[in-house]
C-alpha cells in the first residue's frame, strides 16, 4: 500500500494529472489486451477447415521475449509445410494455459541477467532496426533517468529512497524487463504437471546446437539453419556493457524465481529433448488415429446419426400439427396424423 502510494505521488509530481490519466488509460488497455484471446489462437471458418485437412499433430511454439524466439520462428516459418508437426508459431501473449492438455509445446529459455541486458538495450533503441515500437509514456520516464542497464540494476539497492523507487518503477515499466517467466509458466508445480506435453526446451546460449536436435525431431531438411543476419534474428547491433557485482546481486534477488525456473529447465532439457523416437511415435500415433476417424465415409450411417435424423423428422412432423399449424403434407394426401387416424 505504501509503495503504491509513493508511486502515485511520484507520478503526480513528475507528470501531473494528465500524466496520471495517461498511465491509468495505458494500464486499462493493457488489461483488456491481456484478457483478449491471442491472435494466433483465433480461428476463422477457413482456418478451421484448413486445420481439419492437416493430418499432422499440432506443436505450439511459445515465444518468451528476448530469448531468441524471433530467430527460431524465422527458420520454422520457412519449413512449416515440410515439418513432421503442424507448427503453431505464437507471439508473446500465448502462455502454457492457452495450450490444450495433450497438445505439445516448445520454447526457449535464457539466463535472466543476460535477458535483462538484452531487453534494456532493445527497448532503449525502440526495438530498432528490425522493428520500430515507440516508447510508452512510462518507458520514456524510465529511460530519462537510467541510461544503461548497469545504472538501473545498481539503483535497485540505492540508499536514496527516491532513486530506489525510480529503479523499481523502471523495472515494472520497461517491456520485457517487467515480464517474468511466471507469466508463461505460473509455477513449478503447474509446469511439472504438464511435462508430458513439453516437446522441446532450447537454451539461448546454445541455440545453434539445440536447433540441430530440434531439427531432427521435427524432420526438417539438413539445410535448415537459424538466420545469421542480426536483423532477421532480431539481435542487438550494440555490444552489451558488463554488469557490476552490485548490479548482478540486485538482479539475482529481483529475478530469483526466474533463475530457479531456468535452472529447472536446464536440468530437464536433456531428458525432454533426447526423446526423438518418442516424437516419431507421437506423430505416427496421431496420424493413425486420424486415419481411423476418416476411414468411415461421411455418409456412412452410425447409431448417433440415425438417432439425430429420426429425432429431427419427428419434430418436423409433430410440432406444426401439435400447434394447429398447417399440417406436414409432403405428398399432398393429407397429414401424417390424419392418414394414421383414418387408416
Amino acid at each position: 500500500m505504501t509503495d503504491g502510494f509513493h508511486r502515485l505521488t511520484s507520478v503526480l509530481r513528475q507528470e501531473g494529472l494528465p500524466g496520471l490519466g495517461r498511465r491509468i488509460r495505458s494500464r486499462l488497455f493493457a488489461e483488456v489486451r491481456r484478457r483478449r484471446r491471442p491472435p494466433t489462437l483465433r480461428r476463422s471458418f477457413r482456418t478451421w477447415v484448413r486445420l481439419r485437412a492437416d493430418r499432422r499433430p499440432p506443436l505450439h511454439v511459445l515465444h518468451i521475449g528476448m530469448t531468441g524466439g524471433t530467430a527460431l520462428k524465422h527458420v520454422l516459418l520457412e519449413h512449416q509445410e515440410t515439418a513432421r508437426y503442424r507448427l503453431l508459431l505464437h507471439g508473446h501473449d500465448v502462455t502454457l494455459a492457452h495450450v490444450r492438455r495433450g497438445q505439445q509445446l516448445a520454447f526457449i529459455v535464457r539466463d535472466p541477467l543476460s535477458r535483462f541486458v538484452s531487453a534494456f538495450n532493445d527497448r532503449v533503441f525502440a526495438d530498432h532496426p528490425r522493428y520500430q515500437y515507440p516508447w510508452r509514456d512510462e518507458e520514456r520516464v524510465a529511460f530519462g533517468v537510467f541510461r544503461n542497464p548497469d545504472q538501473l540494476a545498481t539503483a535497485l539497492s540505492s540508499p536514496e529512497d527516491t532513486e530506489r523507487r525510480q529503479a523499481e518503477q523502471a523495472m515494472r515499466a520497461i517491456a520485457h524487463l517487467n515480464t517474468h517467466y511466471r507469466y508463461w509458466f505460473p509455477d513449478e508445480a503447474a509446469f511439472r504437471e504438464r511435462l508430458s506435453d513439453v516437446f522441446f526446451v532450447a537454451q539461448q546460449q546454445r541455440l545453434d546446437a539445440d536447433f540441430e536436435f530440434l531439427k531432427r525431431k521435427l524432420g526438417l531438411p539438413p539445410e535448415a539453419r537459424l538466420p545469421s543476419d542480426p536483423i532477421a534474428a532480431h539481435r542487438s547491433l550494440h555490444d552489451p556493457e558488463p554488469l557490476s557485482d552490485v548490479a548482478r546481486s540486485n538482479l539475482e534477488r529481483w529475478y530469483a524465481s526466474d533463475l530457479a525456473f531456468v535452472q529447472l529447465c536446464r536440468e530437464l532439457a536433456p531428458m525432454i529433448n533426447a526423446d526423438e523416437a518418442g516424437a516419431r511415435r507421437t506423430a505416427t500415433a496421431f496420424d493413425r488415429r486420424l486415419n481411423k476417424k476418416r476411414a468411415r465415409l461421411p455418409l456412412q450411417p452410425t447409431r448417433s446419426r440415425v438417432t439425430v435424423a429420426l429425432a429431427f423428422l419427428l419434430l418436423l412432423i409433430a410440432v406444426p400439427e401439435a400447434l394447429g399449424d398447417r399440417p406436414f403434407d409432403p405428398i399432398g394426401k393429407g397429414s401424417i396424423l390424419e392418414r394414421v387416424e383414418h387408416g
